[in-house]
């Protein structure tokens, strides 16, 4: 298959008319001229649209009227299918705060997954079950669990090693408990916490790498406890999360994060739940109702109760409120993420020989073709 006649955005350089040829499930090669030989080949014409390397959102728990907290069979498969037209090529399917059950069906579920015409999903990213009771955000402080490590070694063996990102509240997780994460190749991240800026940087010397959505449920700077916050700007290790919607951060926020952190530094997600590209509404949420207005979605308390905006619009956002560069914005959706699970050497940008998943935008950001593993798996 040929992609003809696109923009395509490299790592380190944007070609302004050109293509891409693809050859089983990996990227043969990209070319600077636009094909024009002859080919038995099927050619995708990508006049007006921009080449990026597929998204990958670290932090969704649904999308399209699928929950992760449905308990059905489809579940994981329908969201998979259904993340292509945002152009979301993998991802990690992220629990809320359930019941210890619940949480063992979630594991045995993407044990064996394996992705059909959809996104591919890396694992399980945990986080409601370990973090304070104190900044439970919309999860149910009922299912909120001590961080022991009997109980996430249960969900290692159940999940077959697929458990990726764990979230933590310094404040009540132990030093062990975080290197234990780490021993298993698990990142321990930062959120819904109440930890100080001396916690916090206990948490990180521990082997804690990553922040939850900072900014929420984390608190903010105040000028005598520069708390998590701060300890996440300035540390220089670490990946920060944003929810790029202009809901959960201003704008403002937004530019101060990146700006201190750095472009390299950050990951955007959606956070998304299941009325990400749903129409307005009431929504069940747990055992009550979650009001979705068509930009976010609150509880009746009016917390926020997750992310609407998809990925691809959170990469025009952050064009918008920081004037990142375009091949910046693409590492913070792209190749940042695929960093941090350690699967750049395949995924997380277009180079030749590595797996060819990309999406098609518009000038909108718009989304008008994915492809996973070389197959076209969805077209507007």
């Amino acid at each position: 298959m040929i992609i003809n006649n696109i923009k395509i955005v490299l790592p380190d350089i944007i070609i302004d008319s050109g293509s891409i040829v693809l050859e089983n499930n990996l990227i043969k090669s990209i070319n600077k001229e636009c094909y024009s030989e002859n080919t038995e080949l099927k050619i995708i014409d990508g006049t007006n649209l921009t080449a990026i390397p597929g998204l990958i959102d670290l932090h969704i728990h649904g999308a399209n009227g699928v929950s992760i907290t449905d308990k059905e069979s489809d579940s994981l498969d329908r969201l998979s299918k259904s993340l292509t037209s945002f152009g979301i090529t993998g991802f990690l399917w992220t629990t809320m705060a359930v019941s210890i059950e619940d949480m063992d069906w979630v594991m045995n579920q993407v044990s064996d997954f394996t992705h059909q015409q959809g996104a591919i999903c890396y694992g399980v990213n945990i986080e409601g079950s370990f973090i304070s009771t104190g900044r439970p955000g919309s999860h149910l402080t009922s299912h909120i669990f001590e961080a022991e490590i009997p109980l996430i070694d249960r969900w290692i063996k159940l999940s077959n090693n697929k458990i990726k990102i764990v979230t933590i509240a310094p404040e009540k997780t132990s030093e062990q408990f975080i290197k234990h994460l780490v021993e298993n190749n698990i990142i321990p991240s930062i959120g819904h916490s109440h930890a100080s800026y001396d916690q916090t940087l206990e948490a990180l010397k521990s082997g804690a790498s990553y922040f939850t959505h900072l900014g929420n449920a984390t608190g903010m700077i105040h000028q005598r406890e520069p708390g998590i916050v701060g300890a996440a700007l300035l540390d220089e290790n670490s990946l920060i999360e944003i929810i790029c919607d202009g809901v959960h951060l201003h704008s403002a926020i937004v530019k101060i994060f990146t700006k201190v952190k750095g472009w390299g530094n950050v990951v955007l997600v959606s956070d998304g739940t299941c009325v990400m590209g749903m129409k307005p509404g009431v929504y069940k949420w747990y055992d009550g109702y979650a009001k979705f207005d068509g930009t976010s979605l609150k509880l009746e308390n009016g917390t926020i109760a997750g992310g609407v905006l998809p990925l691809n619009k959170a990469l025009k956002n952050i064009i918008d409120f920081t004037n990142c560069p375009l091949i910046d914005a693409v590492k913070m959706t792209s190749s940042q993420p695929a960093q941090k699970l350690n699967i750049y050497d395949k995924y997380g940008s277009l180079e030749v020989n590595k797996i060819a998943n990309i999406a098609l935008i518009n000038k909108d950001y718009e989304v008008e073709y994915t492809f996973v593993e070389g197959q076209l798996v969805y077209q507007k």
